[in-house]
C-alpha cells in the first residue's frame, strides 16, 4: 500500500498545480477535494483523463459529495451525468465526520451503543480479570473515543462517562466506588482505599 501511495504522488502534484483552489487530501488510494461544489466535477474529470497513467482508476459510484441542505438538489442535478455519485449533507470520513450535525447523531449513536456495550461486558469480566480489562479499556476503547473526539469537536460524552464510572469502575473496585464521587475519588492517593498501601 505504501508503494502504491508513492506512486501516485506525481499525479496528486499533478493535480495540484491544475487546481490550485482546491484543497486536496490523499490517504495511499483514497481522494478527497474541498473546493465549491460546481468546479469538482472539472477536477473529477481532470483525475479519469490523468490517472489511467498511474494505475489509479477511480469510480464515480464510490464518490460522495457532500454539501449544505440548500444546495443538495441542485448539486444531485449537477452530477447526474456521473453516474451515481451520492451527493449529501453529511457522511463519515476516516473516523470523522464532515457536513450537519442531525447526520452526525445518526452516525454516531450507533457507535456510542456498540462501546456502551463494550464496557458493559468488560464490567461483567472485571471481577476475574481486573488488570485485563483495564488494559481493554484503556488500550482499545479509550483510544478509539479520544480519536473520534479529535476528529468530532464538542460532542458529548455522558452515557460513555456515565458508563464507565458506574458500571465499569464499579465493577473493578467492587463497592468502594459507589460510596463516593469517582471524579473526586480517582485522583486520591490508593490509601483511602487500601490503607497500609505503600
Amino acid at each position: 500500500m505504501v508503494a502504491y501511495g508513492l506512486s501516485t504522488l506525481p499525479l496528486m502534484c499533478q493535480l495540484k498545480t491544475e487546481f490550485p483552489e482546491f484543497q486536496d487530501a490523499w490517504y495511499a488510494d483514497a481522494s478527497a477535494v474541498v473546493g465549491p461544489w460546481m468546479h469538482i466535477s472539472h477536477h473529477f474529470h481532470c483525475l479519469q483523463q490523468l490517472s489511467s497513467a498511474f494505475g489509479y482508476f477511480p469510480e464515480a459510484t464510490k464518490g460522495v459529495l457532500v454539501v449544505s441542505p440548500s444546495h443538495q438538489l441542485a448539486a444531485q442535478a449537477f452530477f447526474s451525468n456521473l453516474g451515481a455519485v451520492n451527493v449529501c449533507t453529511g457522511h463519515q470520513y476516516f473516523g470523522g465526520f464532515i457536513g450537519e450535525p442531525n447526520k452526525l447523531d445518526s452516525w454516531l449513536l450507533p457507535k456510542i451503543d456498540h462501546w456502551l456495550l463494550g464496557i458493559h461486558q468488560l464490567a461483567q469480566a472485571a471481577k476475574q480479570y481486573p488488570q485485563a480489562v483495564y488494559a481493554a479499556l484503556q488500550k482499545s476503547l479509550q483510544m478509539e473515543w479520544q480519536y473520534l473526539q479529535y476528529m468530532v469537536k464538542d460532542y458529548p460524552s455522558f452515557p460513555l462517562k456515565d458508563a464507565i464510572f458506574h458500571d465499569f469502575l464499579d465493577a473493578l473496585f467492587s463497592t468502594l466506588m459507589s460510596a463516593t464521587d469517582p471524579c473526586k475519588a480517582l485522583p486520591s492517593p490508593c490509601e483511602i482505599f487500601w490503607p497500609g498501601t505503600p
